[in-house]
């Protein structure tokens, strides 16, 4: 299988650089030459797109790198998926392939403003410094006799506000919270100012709302997940974006977290029971025997706790958080707010949130955030039909997790936003890149160029095999009905039935579910358009090729979406027949 099968028009390979800018190349076979940047005069290697793959070679100065490892003048090689382009140093600044945002799509930006917002409903752009109080001549007059004649100060910077009370009669309140005399604090977006009894409200034009819920109920991921909003403040305040976080934790049981530590501990002590026995044995009638199947008893627990050593490693650090008593873990960020809750995840807790979410800020941008493993049917805990059900409204569902990137799993949430970004495979680390997705000055107004400007965005931070922006609506009104039409046209040719199955036996995955049973839409859509006389005797392929490169709005790493192989796999009623059939 190719790597760069995606099935998407070839138009779209961009070569992007460490910023996210997308640099497009001719894909008709023509050598292109390459500089420290694509459009540089001092060219230093040659590249040309074939058969669905990027061959690089170097023009002799031994100054072109893939991955670090200097590529041999003269001879072309493939530029792997996921791999790192570097021209005239290793440590330079480099370039990823990836699939672009299509044409046409808006790219006109929501501006940035901070304002207050007052009482009666008026608001007021806010200054570097300002003071507030009953007098005439403030930069912030409020009437109202609970307010001291000098009462406070503002200081704002990008996308944050500070609040100094000046020993006021009636004093400074964020969120319902008095704050101490003399001493300067920070005022989270989207909160509320109190000077004595005059309600002020901190807020953003239009804010990218995202409602974070991470499933840190399995301790060997519970750790970076609870760390993710924490990871994206600094980049909030750097950027000065108007992005709110209002996110729960789940973390589980204290049960489940001891029996997570339990599990490897008890396998290990079989281990070591099962080393004593063996030595024993030997001194016995049937020593070499009873030996040799308490040695392979021994093997097996510690294979068995080599496997599981992350789960000790997670239990522990859950047992050690308990012991401390964190049970709530909330800090007044400008930007991100966040607890810990000690049970779940339960539907219930998202609800509460997506709930607080629409009623607290019904004008924002929603964004809904799940974070946690992913399996065929759920992410961080949640049931893809119980979230498809549970959202409306949303501008676009995020799904960190492995397996969200499954005709089934978005075919639940067309009727719950409008995009979706997610990975069918696997997720790694600290999760996606959110520091590079949501750390930016402005955002794109169009929902569809918001999702691929993100996507592309997170070119060098990869922490998913592959990372898709998908139109929603697009899938819903489009893909899914051809898809329909597609099956029973494809078996009206029992002649080239043959080249179907290999076609589909090709573009089955191994990498995101067992027994290699999903298959990669792109990648079988991509080679059933290779098989001769296919395409002219079945136009529902075409319209169906076309539709999947308008629902893929862009594209990092390899694959894009997949489907269930098995016969029972929740796929439109004509696919499901097609595949059962071949």
């Amino acid at each position: 299988m190719k790597v760069h099968e995606f099935g998407l028009r070839p138009e779209r390979q961009r070569l992007f650089s460490h910023q996210g800018e997308g640099y497009s190349f001719p894909v008709d076979g023509t050598p292109f030459r390459l500089g420290r940047r694509p459009d540089s005069p001092q060219q230093q290697a040659e590249a040309r797109w074939e058969d669905g793959q990027l061959f690089v070679r170097d023009l002799g100065g031994q100054d072109t790198y893939i991955n670090g490892q200097p590529v041999k003048s003269g001879e072309w090689t493939v530029l792997p998926p996921q791999a790192r382009l570097a021209l005239g140093d290793s440590h330079q600044d480099s370039l990823v392939l990836g699939v672009g945002a299509p044409a046409g799509l808006d790219s006109a930006s929501q501006p940035t403003r901070y304002r207050l917002r007052l009482s009666d409903g008026r608001t007021q752009e806010l200054q570097a410094s300002m003071k507030v109080g009953r007098r005439t001549g403030n930069d912030l007059t409020l009437s109202h006799p609970s307010v001291s004649r000098e009462h406070a100060f503002l200081q704002a910077g990008r996308g944050s506000l500070k609040v100094y009370d000046n020993a006021s009669t009636q004093g400074t309140y964020v969120n319902g919270e008095r704050l101490e005399a003399k001493k300067w604090v920070e005022v989270p977006l989207g909160a509320e100012l109190r000077f004595g009894q005059e309600p002020v409200s901190f807020e953003a034009e239009k804010p990218l709302l995202v409602s974070f819920y991470g499933d840190g109920s399995t301790p060997d991921i519970a750790e970076y997940v609870k760390a993710q909003p924490s990871r994206l403040e600094p980049a909030l305040e750097r950027a000065g974006a108007p992005v709110m976080v209002r996110g729960a934790v789940a973390q589980g049981s204290i049960v489940k977290a001891a029996a997570y530590t339990a599990l490897p501990a008890l396998t290990a002590t079989a281990m070591v029971a099962a080393g004593v026995v063996a030595g024993v044995a030997l001194t016995g009638p049937a020593g070499p025997v009873l030996a040799l199947v308490e040695g392979a008893v021994a093997l097996g627990a510690g294979t068995i706790t080599y496997q599981l050593r992350h789960l000790f490693k997670g239990g522990m650090g859950a047992l050690k958080e308990r012991a401390k008593g964190v049970a709530e873990w909330m800090r007044p960020w400008a930007h991100v707010q966040t607890k810990v809750i000690n049970q779940g995840p339960r539907l219930e807790q998202f609800q509460d949130l997506w709930k607080t979410s629409l009623s607290s800020f019904p004008s924002a941008r929603h964004v809904v955030y799940v974070s946690g493993h992913g399996t065929q049917k759920s992410a961080a805990g949640l049931n893809f039909a119980d979230l498809g059900q549970s959202v409306r409204g949303a501008e676009m569902m995020v799904l960190d997790a492995c397996n969200g990137a499954q005709l089934e799993s978005l075919s639940k949430l067309t009727e719950s936003a409008q995009v979706a970004i997610a990975s069918e495979h696997k997720v790694n680390g600290a999760g996606f890149p959110i520091q590079q997705m949501f750390g930016q000055s402005e955002f794109a107004r169009d929902p569809r160029k918001l999702a691929a400007d993100m996507v592309q965005a997170s070119s060098h931070y990869r922490r998913a095999d592959s990372l898709v922006a998908v139109d929603l609506a697009q899938l819903k009104h489009q893909l899914l009905p051809g898809l329909n039409a597609l099956g029973p046209a494809l078996l009206e040719l029992p002649g080239l039935r043959k080249q179907m199955k290999s076609a589909l036996k090709e573009s089955q995955r191994s990498d995101t579910g067992f027994l290699q049973q999903k298959v990669d839409l792109g990648n079988f859509l991509a080679r059933l358009n290779r098989i001769p006389g296919l395409s002219q005797a079945c136009p529902e392929l075409k319209a169906v090729s076309e539709s999947f490169d308008r629902t893929v709005l862009a594209m990092m790493g390899q694959g894009t979406l997949t489907f269930d192989r098995r016969p029972d796999s929740q796929l439109p009623e004509g696919w499901v027949k097609f595949l059962k059939a071949i």
